[in-house]
């Protein structure tokens, strides 16, 4: 009988060392975890001027503390672009493109922004995020992010909304819905016209980086009285100015010749001779077009014909003559009369 008590003895003193070690074990992984992530946390410095760090993942979230150009923060995670971060006070949520990766030695005895103190302040947010944070070494600028335009949905499309709405291209915050539709076209139309690209009213790769890059803000289309304002201080004769076909997008260099009760110009170069006529359809014409002129930072509604008539100035630009520019209330040099037709064309340009 007691033989088989210490048969029956053994196995348990096994199993009982069996369960110290696998408690030490779990204790000593325990003790590596409190001194650097369960995962390989990036360190990240944002690219942005100002970033707002949110609540939960999305830009209508409360924002919970901003960040200046160059701050480090601790990455956690990424998931649907949205990064979970740790600034060293608060644990929040940045979009990806926001930051830059670093590369930072390991040293278990700095003070690591993920250090548990810092764990209140996860908001109680239980979102599951990757586990390797995989942001770029390098400037997140050399990325190509996908092309939204008319149709595009989804949470890409409303972070682009949100910028454009804080930069005052989009007016009204409802706007802010993930739908690329009509109104977001023409703010990303107004976008690329202020900043020197292509209109084409989708949001390309190019356009994206500067929107999120911290773009100025949209600075309205104004009219200006040809007789009645600093018109002809911003575009005297012999300077060189930006016009934009509204209907096309297409932008040429014009210089204002002469003109009193107008602007008479020419087309800076043979290539805006060129484009000119293309947004003409290849014919000189009389028909006025509305155009924005930018000039000295401004942009003013303005309205065009492209007919040659007068003396030639420019000899190398492949124009024989000049074109009439009308602002508001200008007059025709023959008539001496506002022209209606040019006046209807600056009105739709200022609501461009």
């Amino acid at each position: 009988m007691s033989t088989n008590r210490v048969l029956r003895k053994t196995p348990s003193v096994i199993d009982w060392l069996k369960k110290i070690l696998a408690s030490f074990l779990v204790l000593v992984s325990l003790g590596a975890l409190t001194a650097a992530p369960a995962f390989a946390a990036d360190r990240a410095k944002v690219k942005v001027n100002s970033l707002i760090v949110r609540q939960s993942a999305s830009v209508k979230s409360k924002g919970i503390a901003t960040l200046k150009k160059g701050a480090i923060v601790t990455v956690y995670g990424i998931k649907n672009n949205w990064c979970r971060i740790n600034t060293g006070s608060k644990i929040g949520y940045v979009q990806k493109h926001n930051l830059q990766k670093i590369n930072v030695p390991n040293n278990n005895n700095s003070n690591n922004n993920n250090n548990s103190n810092n764990t209140n302040n996860n908001n109680n947010n239980n979102d599951k995020y990757d586990d390797i944070p995989s942001l770029e070494t390098t400037d997140t600028s050399s990325n190509t992010p996908g092309e939204l335009s008319k149709g595009s949905k989804g949470k890409e499309v409303e972070s682009l909304q949100f910028e454009l709405w804080k930069l005052n291209y989009l007016t009204a915050k409802s706007t802010v819905d993930g739908d690329f539709g009509d109104l977001t076209e023409k703010a990303v139309k107004r976008f690329q016209l202020q900043n020197g690209l292509q209109i084409t009213g989708k949001a390309d790769a190019t356009t994206q980086k500067m929107i999120f890059a911290g773009a100025p803000p949209w600075k309205q289309i104004v009219t200006k009285n040809w007789f009645n304002s600093n018109i002809n201080s911003i575009f005297p004769r012999g300077s060189t100015v930006m016009i934009v076909d509204c209907a096309t997008g297409q932008r040429l260099r014009i210089v204002r010749v002469q003109g009193s009760n107008h602007a008479d110009c020419e087309p800076a170069t043979a290539q805006d001779t060129r484009t000119l006529k293309a947004i003409y359809n290849g014919k000189w014409s009389w028909n006025a077009r509305a155009v924005i002129l930018i000039a000295k930072g401004e942009l003013v509604a303005a309205s065009i014909n492209s007919m040659p008539h007068g003396k030639d100035f420019i000899k190398s630009n492949d124009y024989k003559g000049q074109f009439c520019l009308h602002t508001t209330g200008s007059k025709t040099h023959g008539s001496n009369c506002v022209n209606s037709t040019h006046q209807a064309k600056i009105t739709a340009a200022s609501k461009y």
